[in-house]
C-alpha cells in the first residue's frame, strides 16, 4: 500500500524529508460538517516514502519502510514531537481546527501518574505499551494504538499525529491546496 495501514484512504499527494510524511485526507470530519467542512492531515514520524504511485497500472507493493533511524525513546524525540501538535495550533497559517496527537494525551497520563514527560529511554517502551492499550485519544474518540506501529517485540517504529484544518474538502480548489500544502512543507522541514 501506498500509505501504512491504518492510515485510512489518503491522498497520494505527499512529502517526505525522511522523517515525517504529511499527506493530506480526503475525508471531512462529518461532525464538522456545521462549522464547516475540514480536512484531515496526518503527519507521521519513522516512514519513508520509498516509491510513487503510477498514473496507470498497480503501484509497487513497496512503496513505503519503516526509518532505521527513528528513535522515539530518546526524549529530544518525544519533545520534537510534542511540539508539532502544540506548535502547529499556535500558527495561524496552518489553520488547525484541532488535533488528536497521542503524545499529548500521553503527557497527560504520565504526569497524572506522578511520571515525568519526556520519559527516559530505559522506561520508554514499557510506559508506552501500557498508554498505548489503554489510552483513548478525546477527540477522536480513537484507541491510542491506533495512531501507532510496533514491531513484533513491542518497540514503537513509527506513529502519526492527526490535525483538523479549516480548508473544505469540497469546495477548495487544487491550486489552493497545492499552495497550503507547502505551508506544511516548510513547517516540517
Amino acid at each position: 500500500a501506498a500509505v501504512p495501514p491504518g492510515l485510512g484512504p489518503r491522498s497520494a499527494a505527499a512529502v517526505s524529508d525522511g522523517t515525517a510524511l504529511v499527506g493530506l485526507s480526503m475525508l471531512p470530519d462529518r461532525r464538522l460538517q456545521a462549522a464547516g467542512a475540514t480536512t484531515d492531515i496526518s503527519m507521521v514520524f519513522g516512514i519513508v516514502v520509498t516509491g510513487g504511485m503510477p498514473l496507470l497500472g498497480d503501484p509497487s507493493p513497496n512503496v513505503w519502510k519503516f526509518n532505521d533511524a527513528f528513535y522515539p525513546e530518546d526524549p529530544r524525540v518525544q519533545r520534537l514531537m510534542l511540539r508539532a501538535c502544540v506548535d502547529s495550533k499556535a500558527d495561524d497559517h496552518l489553520a488547525v481546527y484541532a488535533t488528536s496527537c497521542w503524545l499529548e494525551e500521553f503527557r497527560e497520563w504520565l504526569l497524572a501518574q506522578g511520571d515525568v514527560f519526556p520519559v527516559p529511554s530505559v522506561i520508554f517502551k514499557d510506559k508506552l505499551q501500557t498508554f498505548a492499550e489503554t489510552g483513548v485519544l478525546q477527540y477522536k474518540e480513537v484507541r491510542a494504538a491506533d495512531q501507532m506501529w510496533f514491531d513484533a517485540n513491542g518497540n514503537l517504529k513509527a506513529c502519526n499525529l492527526d490535525f483538523d484544518v479549516k480548508l473544505s474538502y469540497t469546495s477548495t480548489r487544487a491550486s489552493v491546496i497545492l499552495e497550503y500544502m507547502k505551508r506544511w512543507n516548510v513547517y516540517t522541514a
